[in-house]
């Protein structure tokens, strides 16, 4: 090695050291990796390891971890916050637990939500880009708030100069075998194959992911919470609820739930988020049921053709298991009713036509979280 390389190479070694933190104890380290998680048994890859180099859960820090962190024990810690590419332990700044990791108070620190999706296949496959999607909630704090990084848990040291992250994702992923992390989603995702990742990260690392991917197309609209109420016990804010709301729902699900295209995916768990979150006033209502039903009636008649003609071409046995699913929902735009949408419940896999992205739009705006389009059923009347 040259001189001139040879210090520089130790300059950097030397920077790494120099700069960090004490150790983070290995136990604590080996607690949060979700090394041992396991694909679905009635999968194909059942038996191996789910992948957990990109793909882990955030995970509340128990009061004893935090005791030996130095983190003090009322303040909600994480692990597994990844931002630029590493995992990170990390303090959510403004909000105070008991030793069962409740809420007992949470400072107003958002600014705003919104609701993004990736049309993975835009430019490919226009006909289904609706439909080939990836929902998430994107949560912006206000100057000071977000999550304090405390420790790098691939350094395996805590950080001696903390940083602060101002965005998070909450994010539903299909997460591949550690074997096969390279699986395409189609034709493997018509089945129980993958396990449901539920993770939280950086904005910032969202858009690392994204680099290079030049067939998608990302869309993303504010959210309004002026009209909703806050359904957490000890949260009062409607925004404050949905973040804590988030972290609870990603550290208790984790990773142990097999992905479903039609019952288990982003979009209708991001639904299940808010309506476990939120109150609506106001929009519980039967027009709101007829706005919900327009919407599905008007996005499905967009798809359904394209869907038709792929499972003619294709006639493998994952492909026909969306046979049925495309029979009920040419029933439905053809005259017959859709089916009924019960708002008093609260788990969304339950109801049937909010399990593919389609039709994000009009329940977010049957909710009252998006205008109400002009075009609406409700709104024509007047």
């Amino acid at each position: 090695m040259k001189p001139l390389v040879r210090t520089f190479a130790l300059f950097l070694a030397f920077s790494a050291t120099a700069f960090a933190g004490p150790a983070i104890p290995v136990e604590v380290l080996q607690k949060y990796t979700q090394e041992n998680d396991m694909m679905p048994f009635e999968g194909k890859w059942s038996g191996q390891k789910v992948e957990n180099k990109l793909r882990r859960s955030l995970m509340l820090l128990s009061a004893g971890d935090k005791v030996k962190l130095g983190i003090p024990e009322d303040q909600l810690a994480v692990a597994n916050m990844r931002h630029q590419g590493n995992f990170y332990i990390a303090i959510l700044r403004g909000a105070k637990v008991d030793q069962n990791g409740r809420p007992v108070s949470m400072n107003s620190q958002i600014e705003k939500i919104g609701l993004a999706q990736k049309h993975w296949a835009a430019k490919s496959r226009p006909e289904t880009q609706n439909l080939e999607v990836h929902t998430e909630v994107l949560f912006y704090f206000k100057d000071g708030g977000g999550f304090e990084l405390v420790g790098n848990q691939d350094a395996g040291t805590m950080l001696s100069k903390t940083k602060l992250v101002k965005t998070a994702v909450f994010s539903i992923e299909a997460a591949r075998s550690s074997l096969e992390p390279e699986t395409p989603f189609f034709p493997s995702a018509v089945g129980k194959n993958f396990a449901l990742a539920h993770r939280m990260y950086s904005i910032q690392d969202r858009s690392k992911q994204h680099e290079g991917d030049h067939d998608r197309r990302l869309t993303y609209d504010t959210l309004d919470f002026s009209k909703t109420r806050s359904r957490i016990p000890g949260i009062s804010s409607a925004t404050e609820a949905l973040l804590f709301n988030a972290i609870q729902t990603v550290d208790r699900r984790g990773r142990k739930e097999p992905y479903d295209i039609m019952t288990n995916n982003c979009t209708n768990n991001v639904f299940t988020l808010l309506d476990s979150s939120l109150e609506y006033p106001g929009f519980i209502t039967e027009e709101l049921k007829n706005d919900v039903a327009y919407f599905m009636k008007k996005d499905v008649k967009d798809i359904l053709p394209f869907l038709q003609r792929a499972i003619e071409q294709k006639m493998g046995a994952e492909y026909t298991a969306f046979k049925g699913w495309v029979d009920v929902h040419l029933g439905a735009i053809n005259g017959l009713p859709v089916p009924e949408i019960d708002f008093s419940r609260v788990v969304n896999q339950e109801v049937y036509m909010i399990s593919v992205p389609a039709f994000t739009d009009g329940h977010l705006r049957a909710r009252g979280l998006l205008p109400r389009s002009p075009c609406s059923p409700s709104l024509s009347k007047s």
